[in-house]
């Protein structure tokens, strides 16, 4: 990975107990300010997911909670793509970053990755997995600049009504936990919901 710069008064670690209420406070300040990154989880999940084994990696500053990024083992479920990743013993897979809006562009997301790849290899993590939305630029140069590089890609879509998925990301298993007639029922609930 490549080195980058962040600010000298910021700390990079991993959530522990003590910093659950600032986690929170993270949440409502996230639900309150974003239109498209809204949280999708809150204390209660995020507890659970360290519980299941799930690691979250913090920036602070001061005493307050900047930034995170979420780490799952063995599988997870991709809400966006609607399908679940399973992974191999060594593996990792990286999600759901975010950092504050007034601490953007300060190479803080980059910073936080590289930090936490660093102790996670020490856990015995040897390849780490991402996805990111195609329409996520911003996200894309980050991890490229960090040392990512592709490995394929996954496309959802709908053909004639009928959903698909392709996975072109070479020994990823990722298993589609949709049906085929997602669109019809998605279409008749709306269609239910606006009598």
């Amino acid at each position: 990975p490549i080195e980058v710069d962040s600010p000298s008064d910021l700390q990079y670690k991993e959530l522990t107990k003590n910093e659950y209420g600032q986690l929170e406070e993270l949440l409502k300040v996230q639900n309150k300010t974003e239109t498209v990154f809204q949280p999708i989880f809150n204390l209660a999940d995020a507890i659970e997911r360290i519980k299941s084994g799930e690691h979250c990696f913090i920036c602070k500053k001061d005493n307050m909670i900047i930034g995170y990024v979420w780490y799952a083992t063995k599988k997870k479920y991709i809400l966006e793509i609607n399908a679940t990743i399973h992974l191999k013993k060594t593996w990792i897979y990286g999600y759901n970053a975010y950092v504050r809006q007034e601490f953007r562009g300060k190479n803080i997301a980059d910073y936080l990755f590289l930090k936490s790849v660093k102790v996670l290899e020490k856990k015995g993590y040897t390849r780490m997995i991402v996805f990111r939305m195609n329409w996520n630029k911003s996200v894309e140069r980050a991890m490229m600049k960090v040392g990512f590089s592709p490995i394929g890609y996954v496309k959802v879509g709908y053909l004639f009504t009928f959903r698909y998925l392709i996975n072109r990301c070479k020994r990823l298993l990722l298993m589609d936990e949709s049906n085929p007639f997602e669109f019809h029922q998605k279409f008749y609930l709306k269609l239910k919901n606006l009598r």
